[in-house]
């Protein structure tokens, strides 16, 4: 039955198109506002479809940084990226459901937040003494605190007496030292040609590639160094190339600091004298 109100006869004019004799046939007016045909309706599959679009972006992102050596795997960003782009791809899952596909997701969300929570454990439980923090903090402050622990678990702290030889030119030393407190003098073929002060890397010119030393290194002070020799490392470089890259980088960027600071001492000293003078 449908529903119809008498109007005045001055609303029939303007109204009539809604109804007969001037009544209103209110079904005609609610099939006018019917949600079907509003111009307010929003299809909800496009958030899902965005949704896993954007899941797929942020997966090729993980993988493409992975391999351009922009992000490195198991650390926050890396892990981040894949957990939330598992999540998205499994919302949009849930209009247009994939067993098979669901299924990969969850098991790669899982995945990701038990790394977010190891990578949390490791950082909340991994301590570093005062003279470590500061080792890692000046010459490989890319290392992560856990890398770095391993790192110097590989080695061990001395406190040395003046005349301690640290290298030996001409032999092969085999082992990276971190000059903690005091001072060495470096001499080549007896002559004096540098000074360690804290703060100063030993070896790094031999300790990857291996090979004598190019100069004599002896603490001229009551010293504490750190040393850690490259066979007790051999296996973590076997293994992690990103802890090899790291090493390697400290080691390059101290090699050129020390081959600036001579050439800035060389040219203060004046100019060489010419040949046969």
């Amino acid at each position: 039955m449908h529903a119809k109100a008498a109007l005045p006869a001055y609303f029939l004019t303007d109204l009539s198109k809604f109804g007969h004799d001037g009544v209103i046939d209110f079904t005609i007016i609610d099939s006018f506002f019917c949600p079907e045909v509003s111009v307010f309706s929003f299809d909800t599959g496009i958030v899902y479809t965005s949704a896993g679009l954007l899941g797929v972006l942020l997966y090729m992102i993980a993988y493409l940084g992975l391999q351009t050596g922009q992000l490195r795997g198991g650390t926050v960003p890396h892990t981040s990226l894949n957990l939330m782009a598992s999540s998205l791809v499994l919302v949009s899952l849930s209009q247009d459901f994939n067993l098979s596909a669901a299924i990969i997701q969850i098991i790669w969300l899982a995945i990701s937040i038990f790394g977010l929570s190891r990578i949390y454990y490791l950082y909340k439980t991994t301590r570093l003494s005062a003279d470590e923090a500061q080792f890692i903090l000046a010459k490989m402050p890319q290392m992560t605190r856990p890398m770095a622990r391993r790192f110097l678990d590989a080695g061990r702290w001395v406190d040395a007496a003046p005349g301690t030889v640290l290298a030996q030119e001409g032999e092969v030393l085999g082992a990276l030292i971190y000059l903690a407190e005091g001072q060495a003098q470096v001499t080549s073929d007896g002559v004096e040609i540098a000074t360690c002060e804290p703060g100063s890397l030993v070896g790094e010119l031999t300790f990857l590639a291996g090979g004598p030393a190019s100069a004599t290194v002896v603490l001229s002070q009551p010293s504490r160094f750190f040393i850690v020799t490259r066979a007790a490392l051999a296996q973590r470089l076997r293994r992690d190339s990103h802890f090899e890259l790291f090493l390697e980088q400290a080691l390059s960027r101290e090699a050129r600091q020390k081959l600036l600071a001579t050439n800035l001492k060389a040219r203060a000293s004046g100019p060489l004298p010419s040949p046969g003078t």
